[in-house]
């Protein structure tokens, strides 16, 4: 049975893992996450996790090869952004996916290089919520 959208609230956090191929330790960032990190899924929707439906443990998946950042959604829905969050949550039996918590950012532009400062933006909005291995 499919789960209810529910509203996603400013306070709230959105996870979104990053795995260890995108950090580059020269970058002077205190993240040092290339901003390649930041690639939307399908058209213009970077997919995350809602932490009303899930811990840091449980999204990041593969703390051997992946880090987490959160987002306070507040800081996502500034209008200068254009940026827009939805509960997108996933239950698909045929395929095993049942991912209550799956959260979506819509409005991010192609990647393209000329097209990067969107990404360099989440990454100065997101923070460490497990640091990524080395």
């Amino acid at each position: 049975m499919p789960y209810e959208i529910e509203s996603i609230l400013d306070h709230h956090l959105l996870y979104y893992r990053i795995h260890k191929s995108y950090i580059n330790p020269n970058l002077n960032s205190d993240k040092k996450i290339i901003p390649g990190a930041f690639k939307p899924k399908g058209n213009d929707e970077l997919s995350t996790d809602w932490n009303e439906h899930t811990t840091p443990e449980l999204a990041v998946k593969d703390p051997n090869a992946n880090g987490l950042v959160k987002f306070l959604v507040e800081k996502l829905r500034v209008p200068s952004l254009s940026l827009v969050v939805e509960h997108n949550p996933l239950c698909e039996l045929l395929d095993g996916i049942d991912n209550r918590a799956h959260s979506v950012i819509k409005g991010l532009p192609p990647k393209n290089p000329s097209k990067d400062r969107m990404r360099i933006l989440l990454r100065d909005l997101c923070e460490w919520e497990i640091q990524c291995p080395e």
